[in-house]
């Protein structure tokens, strides 16, 4: 029997026979997405604790999972040690919210800042917004609305930053 039957079934018993009833919610855990809040529960520091701090600086344990940031605001290091690692992590946050990027090993970085007017489709060949690109730097950027995928190659580490907004110029050398 579907299990979203059998829970509809009792609450229906339970409603008809006069119980108070408490409904929760739960979701499964997935390895594969890392969620940074700084207000709530999170993997955000070693095992599961409160995370009071805006600063998170990515792990190598972190590589090949997708990274959501929420409540904004916060301070995402890229450690110089990462330059040694294989594989990639995305970063979203999607909300009207500064966050900063602190890559602090050499990078190419590749940001392309959209007007806030388009829509993105598969294959657009003209679109409105720029491209900045830098290579072999470190530094700070901010950033709201946007994705940054960072492919760790073993040597060099390539990050590709698409955002509808950049509040400030990037500080990078």
């Amino acid at each position: 029997m579907n299990i979203l039957l059998v829970i509809l079934i009792f609450i229906l018993l339970a409603s008809c026979a006069g119980l108070a009833l408490s409904l929760y919610l739960f979701f499964k855990r997935d390895n594969r997405l890392v969620v940074i809040d700084r207000y709530s529960m999170s993997s955000t520091t070693e095992g599961m604790s409160l995370s009071t701090s805006p600063k998170y600086t990515l792990k190598k344990k972190d590589l090949n999972k997708s990274h959501v940031v929420m409540n904004g605001d916060h301070k995402i290091i890229v450690p110089s040690s990462s330059s040694k690692w294989n594989g990639t992590i995305t970063i979203s946050n999607l909300q009207d919210v500064t966050d900063t990027l602190d890559v602090k090993a050499k990078s190419r970085i590749r940001i392309i800042e959209y007007d806030n007017k388009t829509t993105i489709y598969g294959g657009v060949e003209n679109f409105n917004g720029k491209y900045y690109n830098y290579d072999k730097v470190k530094g700070t950027i901010d950033l709201n609305n946007y994705t940054a995928t960072l492919y760790f190659t073993g040597g060099l580490v390539n990050i590709d930053i698409h955002t509808l907004i950049m509040p400030s110029d990037p500080i990078l050398s």
